[in-house]
């Protein structure tokens, strides 16, 4: 079997870019070197080949990164070594096959401002940076804008998206069964997170959230079995008891209304509520009972210091962190505006992966919340642009819905809202893969912009790269 020379131009790339990704993660002897480069070689080809296999090994690996990576450390770089890959295919469509790309115009300016600004304000700070830490940072970052191109533009069918929809739901029942293993256990409460690695908590309900917003379609396109929205909502409820996720009780009720809302189901939304009322009430004093000093509605202290200052008086938090920030990392006028640049307050355990705010500023935790970490690298108007991008698919989803009352722009505008919640929350969007690919994929899958593949188009094009390949 010959390989047209075009592809194996694209594979002498990728295997240039496996060896220097190798080198930088792999600094021992040998043998372990060629070990990895043969298995990434192996694999990277084998999956890049077919388009569907890329994109469903791409998104199950990044899925099950957190698990894997307790046994092999590597695995929690998988979402950047697909995004290269992605990358190699995506140029590939474009200048071997010629392909047309869909794209919403706005989040690739939107997305180019923000990459500019980075890399301006690494410049323009005097930062010295490897490449190695800025190929990382970059990849880091801008991911997202790599997966959505990707799957705007890929030969999936959607019955392969919904397929994907449903596994996705099947891996959050998967969970259930392991939380209350890792409860019954004795397992620190900040570590029920199933498969989702230790400190998952906030990771794992945001996956659920995104998950419950699915459900109406995926009931849609099941016709076999219905779920129940509220069942789901309670699993969640009961879940953020035992694991003490205390955003559980106020984000679950919300979310559950609005998806009622949207399906206009206004009878059902009544009856729903009470009953969700009354296990909301039920489960919560189960929670107090096994964290009486948590109980954050009748403490006030308790909340304030939660929301402000619960990780102490020289770490940032979710709120009143600008003036910390102004007096130590933010102290000139165009950081404060511009930011420090692409990768540096990049947190890493290996030492050319870590940025120099990350390590001269350890202290400050600063990748724990998406917001303060984002002020830093992009600075005001950098994050504003960030933000920008998901106000603008959020806005621009509910202007249609209130016109068609389509499903997918109502999934579109709670995806959107759950992950503003999230944004202020914790630091998902900056540091998690996990969701990260999740919330991409869903967003991508069902936006206005997704070129639509029929069956037929499907085999007609693997048809085509059989005859590339064979050529």
């Amino acid at each position: 079997m010959k390989l047209n020379k075009n592809v194996m131009f694209v594979l002498i790339i990728f295997v240039m870019m496996a060896i220097g990704v190798a080198n930088i993660l792999i600094k021992k002897n040998i043998l372990i070197f060629v070990e990895v480069l043969l298995g990434i070689g192996l694999i990277g080809i084998y999956v890049y080949i077919n388009e569907k296999r890329l994109f469903l090994f791409s998104f199950w690996s990044v899925m099950l990164s957190e698990l894997i990576s307790e046994y092999i450390p590597q695995m929690e770089y998988s979402l950047y070594f697909f995004s290269i890959l992605l990358v190699f295919k995506l140029l590939e469509k474009k200048f071997i096959k010629k392909e047309k790309f869909n794209l919403n115009k706005l989040i690739i300016i939107l997305t180019i401002m923000l990459f500019l600004i980075n890399v301006i304000s690494v410049i323009y700070n005097g930062y010295s940076l490897s490449i190695s830490l800025i190929l990382f940072g970059t990849l880091k970052k801008f991911s997202f804008i790599i997966l959505y191109i990707f799957y705007i533009n890929a030969d999936i069918s959607d019955r392969c998206i919904v397929l994907n929809f449903k596994l996705m739901f099947i891996f959050a029942l998967i969970q259930f069964p392991i939380l209350i293993g890792q409860y019954l256990f004795g397992i620190t409460q900040d570590n029920i997170s199933g498969t989702f690695g230790n400190s998952g908590t906030g990771i794992l309900l945001q996956y659920f959230m995104n998950i419950m917003i699915l459900l109406p379609i995926i009931n849609k396109e099941c016709k076999k079995i219905k779920i129940s929205y509220l069942l789901f909502a309670v699993m969640i409820l009961f879940y953020c008891a035992i694991a003490e996720v205390k955003l559980g009780f106020i984000i679950i009720p919300f979310v559950y209304v609005l998806i009622l809302i949207s399906e206009g189901r206004y009878v059902k939304l009544i009856l729903n509520s009470i009953i969700l009322i009354f296990t909301l009430a039920v489960v919560y004093s189960f929670f107090v009972k096994i964290y009486p000093e948590h109980d954050f509605i009748k403490k006030i202290d308790f909340s304030k210091s939660y929301l402000e200052n619960a990780y102490g008086a020289e770490a940032v938090n979710r709120s009143n962190f600008m003036p910390l920030l102004n007096r130590t990392i933010l102290q000139s006028r165009y950081k404060r505006a511009f930011g420090t640049g692409i990768a540096t307050a990049n947190p890493s355990s290996v030492e050319s992966l870590e940025g120099p705010i990350a390590r001269e500023y350890s202290y400050m935790n600063i990748h724990f919340f998406s917001l303060p970490y984002s002020i830093i690298e992009n600075g005001l108007i950098g994050t504003i642009i960030w933000l920008g991008i998901y106000i603008y698919i959020l806005m621009s989803n509910l202007y249609k819905y209130f016109k068609q009352r389509n499903s997918k722009c109502a999934v579109s505008i709670l995806i959107c809202i759950v992950t503003f919640i999230f944004i202020y929350y914790n630091s998902s969007m900056n540091t998690s893969n996990v969701i990260i690919m999740q919330v991409w994929f869903i967003l991508s899958s069902i936006a206005p912009e997704k070129r639509v593949y029929s069956i037929d188009e499907i085999k007609e094009s693997s048809l085509k790269n059989k005859i590339l390949i064979n050529k």
